[in-house]
Order: C-alpha cells, then structure tokens, then sequence
C-alpha cells in the first residue's frame, strides 16, 4: 500500500512538472523567436502581488535612478537637476541624507550626468560620465559617506570613437561596455587604463522576421546589463524585444537566451530630417525589459512594460525574478508604477523610484518579497 502511494505520488509529480512545461508553450507563430534557451508565458509562472510602502525622506530634489548598496545600508539617488549629481540616505537613520557629491560639470572631478553606480567592492564606487566625456570615476566608499565634498581616487578616460553607454569595471581589471560603433561586435572591453582591447558577442537575428540592417541594430537590441558577483555571468536585456541574454563572459559567449513572456521582435526605422537621418521605433514597436540587477546567489530580477512605444508610457508595474539555479521564474505586480529601481537582496525589498504619487511629483516605494 505504501509502495503505490509513493509511485502515485511520483506519477502525479511528474505529470504536473509535464503540464508546466506544456504550459510554457505558446503558439508557434508567437513563440521561438530566438533559437535555443528556454521561452515562458505569464500563465505559466507563479504571480505575486506585492504593496509598495512609501518611504518618508526628509529632502528629496528630482530623482531618476535608484541604487542600494550591497549591505543594504545606503541609499543612492542620481537627480536629475541638481548642484550635485548624487544624494546619499541611510536606512538605518531614519532615511537621512548623509551626503551628496560629484558636482554637475566638466571639471576634473565633475560629471555632467551618469546612469550608473557600480558598487565594485565593499570600498569602491564606480561611477561613469555622460557619453560626451568618456570617462569613469573611481570614489572610496568611506570617503563618499564621510566626508562634504569627496574627490575620486581616479579618472579612467575611455579610448572610443563613439560615445560609451554603460561602462563596468571588472574583477580582471578590465572595462566592459557595449558598443555604438556600426557593423561591430555588441561588446567593447577597455583595459585598465582605457585602452581599446576589441569587441565580442553578435547581435541576435529573429526567426521569419525581415533581417535587420547593421545600421539599425544598436537601436533595434538597446538594452543594459548587469554583472553578478563572481563577474563569470552577464545578463543583457534588451529595450524593445522581449528577450533576455545571459553571457560567460570568461568564455566570452552567450549560455542561455530566455525569451517571452510576449514574443515580439523590434521595429525600428529611419526617419530623414534634411541632411540627417534618425532611427525612430515604428507604431508597431513595443517596449520590453528595463533595469537588470544580479543577486549574490545568480538570481537576478527585472522591470518589463510589454506597452506600444507610441502609447508613452514612462513607468511600470510588473517585475520578474529569474533564478539561474533552477531556470524558476516568479512574477511580481506592484501596486505603485515605478520608473526604476534597485534591489536589497538581504532583506528581500525592492526600492521603486516613481514619479507619480499623492504626496509629491517624486517618490520612493518599498516593495517586501
């Protein structure tokens, strides 16, 4: 009796695992639109809801990126228009500001905007210019948090034609960015002192779609990426296809594409204005994946709009977490639109930037998972 009990346990665990996998499956014609990896719907993944708490700051100017500190101690907030580009808050103090620094500019020690804080270590902050200054600054952490005016240990200037988009130093030494340039490979990587050591990686080509131009293809696969840890993995996702890569980047090649949850390829065009050309999305593009963050453990999550380009919609609500241990995807709704965010992975909270609330045009949420 005990023998069938656990044989038809084992035959109803295995039916359900099949049902899921068939459950994975779209129509032919949505689905595999990128060849190999694994491909997902939201109807096959487990959705949870989740409540935003807005957090009570005492100064906030005009917000528009977001990063926590891998201790989940601190508090990063790039403004948009401000003295200094950065504030700094401490969540164990009752969310105070505790510093601001890097003045807006060309100086030395001065950018004009960044889009990125990479926390390289537990000391350093790696922080890049805006893509007319092609360079990096280096900050000690401690020096950031204690100290009014904080100068950077360094300035790595980048030897490229073309304007960089979001340079990450790596564990080697090295810096990794990905490329503008026509006709080149995806990834650029820069030695340490921003020297030029060559590109990798080719763009994606979908399936019984019409084959996208060279010069269209850094606009067609926009997208940003993130490196875990170990710096052994990558993951790229990409603006306007709903399709996310996960590069060795020891190897130097792509280990898994995962495509879904709506199966759309990129449509972009040329719009001509006198002597100029422009690359403009159609009415038909569709926007995907924003802001990829790698947990310690090679989990990582990410922000995804599914929305018509042309309906102009800045925020979103709906985030997934993909863990590469087990290829699981679970699917998060917030109740609070958000237009970026960050993760702390210790205390399982997501910190959403929105800039629409009741109380003030910008705002922080917390989302507990």
């Amino acid at each position: 009796m005990t023998y069938r009990l656990k044989n038809t346990h084992r035959v109803i665990t295995l039916l359900i695992l099949v049902a899921i996998l068939i459950s994975c499956k779209t129509d032919k014609n949505k689905s595999q639109l990128y060849e190999g990896g694994m491909e997902f719907i939201r109807d096959s993944l487990i959705t949870v809801d989740l409540h935003g708490e807005l957090m009570e700051l005492d100064t906030l100017k005009t917000p528009v990126r977001i990063f926590i500190s891998p201790d989940g101690l601190h508090m990063y907030l790039i403004n948009m228009s401000s003295t200094f580009l950065i504030d700094v808050f401490s969540l164990e103090e009752n969310n105070k500001q505790i510093s601001s620094f890097i003045g807006r500019g060309q100086g030395p020690n001065e950018l004009i905007n960044t889009a990125n804080i990479q926390f390289l270590n537990d000391t350093t902050l790696v922080i890049p210019g805006s893509p007319s200054q092609k360079k990096i600054l280096f900050f000690d952490r401690n020096s950031v948090l204690n100290q009014k005016y904080p100068k950077p240990l360094k300035t790595v200037n980048l030897s490229i034609e073309s304007p960089p988009h979001s340079p990450r130093f790596l564990s080697s030494g090295n810096i990794l960015d990905l490329t503008r340039v026509i006709g080149q490979e995806r990834f650029v990587e820069f030695g340490a002192q921003g020297e030029n050591l060559g590109g990798w990686a080719k763009y994606p080509e979908p399936k019984n779609q019409q084959v996208i131009p060279d010069k269209l293809k850094f606009d067609s696969f926009y997208g940003a990426f993130d490196i875990n840890q170990k710096n052994d993995l990558l993951v790229l996702t990409h603006f306007r296809t709903d399709l996310i890569q996960i590069y060795d980047t020891k190897a130097r090649e792509i280990k898994l594409n995962i495509n879904g949850p709506d199966f759309f390829a990129p449509s972009m065009t040329t719009l001509q204005n006198g002597t100029s050309t422009a690359i403009v999305p159609t009415s038909k593009n569709k926007e995907a994946y924003r802001h990829p963050v790698f947990s310690p453990d090679n989990s990582f999550m990410v922000g995804y709009k599914g929305t018509l380009t042309t309906d102009r919609v800045s925020s979103l609500n709906e985030c997934f977490l993909f863990d590469l241990n087990d290829n699981s995807i679970t699917r998060f709704i917030l109740d609070q639109p958000i237009i970026h965010f960050d993760v702390d992975w210790k205390d399982r909270v997501i910190y959403g930037l929105s800039s629409d609330t009741q109380f003030r045009e910008f705002g922080v949420f917390k989302f507990k998972f």
